[in-house]
């Protein structure tokens, strides 16, 4: 069984493949996370997974689909925190 994954997010860039990545590498069931811009002109980022146990690929891009949520929402809510007094938001 094919042990490797790939997921295309149209419409982004290396920001949003390096977030993957690095959220990706954090857990424990992945052997190899990677991700490519194949042509800066075409907005689109292709992600590769290699997870250590064939057929959980889908579970874990979940898992990191409710990390990187989890990671957004501490950001915005510590943003709010620091700068809201000093900024209209």
């Amino acid at each position: 069984m094919n042990k490797n994954k790939e997921i295309i997010i149209r419409g982004e860039d290396h920001t949003i493949g390096s977030l993957w990545q690095q959220q990706l590498e954090s857990n424990d069931e992945v052997e190899f996370a990677g991700y490519i811009v194949e042509h800066p002109l075409e907005k689109s980022v292709k992600i590769r997974l290699e997870t250590k146990e064939p057929g959980n690929e889908k579970e874990v891009f979940n898992k990191t689909i409710d990390n990187i949520i989890k990671l957004l929402d501490c950001l915005s809510d510590e943003f709010k925190r620091k700068f809201s007094p000093i900024i209209s938001i």
